[in-house]
């Protein structure tokens, strides 16, 4: 499906394999066969995010997101922004994942945060003005739902960003004659919007063709994008569906600060119609693609463009920054880029950019930034013998429990528990037949980054066992011999 974009003076009618994990038991790298294998029943047929078949293949036509499930599925901290027609904010894909404005304060008819939107728990609508950003087309869901929808949840389709929230930001509705059509203004506001709330990638899921926008109306579009930009977000734009008429330039994917993103197929061929050009800066899979539409509905594979192949790069970033939440997002871009397939002509052609986006080795390549908490446990043996609490955690809620490790000199910690999934973590308990008598006991566990390429040493988590008052009364502990 193709949207026609036009501009009135108001209105913009839119139409190096080089890291591997190592589990936390072994120094064997990550499987052949990804771990990560969620159990929605239409992933098996998300050929864009993982063909099973494409294992031989020298250049996948996936983007491979399995293997880069193994290292992280995404952290709530990264909030991905759609501005499109909304979301569908009940779809069984997608209600769990809408983003929730904590500064708000549900139904209260009072603007909390004075943002100038009252009760905008879920983010806005900017054609309707109200808190309801629903989506009456179905392009906003779909998009949300490739990014980021619910994922292992047993439903429907697999998202790329199985944790990260996705703010509906809606700017585009449908005139009479049936042509999406949004207001600049609303699109400015939108950008901005997003901004003021913390979303660290900002996803526009339209363009306009360079010819239907004056010089005012780009430059004013361009200063709300290089806005949004310093302030540290990524945007992403599709590069069109007019390759065959015409190829125009368009935006937004045309700014210097935007992804410009083109579609293939899976034969890794360019779909006939996607854009091409000095704007196209990567390519994704766009041909029949499996996604939810409004009204607990699914796309049954028959979803094909740019707008559909742009959300891979979104969904991707937020992997990226779950490894690594400091970097900027021209190292988000960069990452990206710099580990895409080359496809077509040697290095960086208008055809297909910097090649075929390769989620995987994108986010094998970050360096990991390793975080964990908490830092301090405690432990201590009660009068009755109990010990409180019986079991601690060390959470890692960023990557998986294939990218790092805990270890212990400490003879009477226990650590165990490893799960692979993120947030991952271990559970550390007490054994108190190795400890020789009452007292009080002072131990540490080593956690480390299990990827070769990491930003962090070592780090410690100090523990300590006391034994209350009466409690060694009530401990039977082993018989020390001289």
């Amino acid at each position: 499906m193709k949207l026609d974009f036009r501009l009135q003076p108001v209105l913009i009618r839119l139409l190096p394999f080089l890291l591997l994990a190592t589990t936390v038991s072994s120094a064997r790298a990550t499987p052949a066969r990804p771990l990560a294998q969620p159990d929605d029943p239409r992933f098996p047929d998300q050929w864009n995010l993982y063909d099973p078949t494409a294992g031989g293949q020298p250049i996948r036509p996936d983007i491979n997101a399995a293997t880069a499930w193994d290292v992280t599925t995404g952290t709530p901290d990264t909030v991905i922004a759609i501005l499109d027609s909304g979301i569908d904010l009940e779809h069984p894909d997608l209600a769990s994942k809408i983003w929730l404005n904590e500064d708000e304060v549900p139904d209260n008819g009072t603007d909390d945060d004075d943002n100038g939107k009252v009760d905008d728990v879920n983010g806005w609508d900017f054609v309707a003005q109200d808190n309801e950003p629903q989506d009456e087309d179905g392009w906003g869901t779909f998009i949300a739902g490739i990014a980021g929808g619910a994922t292992n949840n047993g439903v429907g389709i697999a998202g790329i960003a199985w944790n990260t929230p996705l703010m509906p930001v809606r700017v585009l509705t449908r005139d009479s004659m049936g042509q999406a059509t949004a207001r600049l203004d609303d699109i400015i506001a939108g950008i901005r919007y997003a901004v003021d709330n913390g979303a660290r990638i900002i996803h526009l899921g339209f363009y306009v063709e360079e010819e239907n926008l004056t010089v005012e109306q780009r430059a004013a579009l361009e200063a709300a994008i290089n806005e949004a930009y310093e302030a540290g977000a990524l945007l992403v734009a599709p590069a069109g569906d007019h390759g065959l008429a015409g190829n125009p330039t368009v935006y937004p994917a045309a700014f210097p600060s935007v992804m410009g993103v083109t579609a293939t197929d899976r034969a890794k061929e360019r779909l006939t119609a996607a854009g091409h050009g000095s704007f196209v800066e990567i390519a994704a899979p766009g041909v029949a693609l499996e996604g939810p539409l409004p009204d607990n509905r699914y796309s049954e594979g028959a979803a094909e463009g740019t707008e559909f192949a742009a959300p891979h790069i979104s969904g991707t970033a937020a992997l990226i920054w779950a490894v690594n939440p400091s970097l900027r997002p021209e190292q988000v871009r960069d990452f990206m880029r710099d580990t895409a397939d080359d496809l077509g002509a040697v290095g960086y052609d208008e055809v297909y950019g910097f090649g075929l986006l390769n989620a995987a080795l994108a986010v094998l390549t970050t360096p990991h930034m390793l975080h964990i908490s908490p830092h301090e446990l405690h432990f201590q043996v009660d009068e009755f013998g109990a010990i409180n609490p019986p079991t601690h955690k060390i959470v890692n809620p960023n990557t998986g429990g294939l990218t790092w490790r805990a270890t212990t000199q400490s003879r009477w910690l226990v650590i165990e528990g490893l799960t692979e999934t993120t947030p991952s973590s271990v559970t550390v308990s007490v054994d108190l037949s190795k400890i020789p008598h009452c007292g009080e006991y002072a131990g540490s566990i080593v956690v480390e980054s299990n990827q070769r390429n990491s930003m962090d040493g070592e780090q410690t988590i100090d523990v300590t066992l006391e034994f209350a008052t009466g409690a060694c009364a009530q401990v039977h502990l082993p018989l020390v011999r001289r």
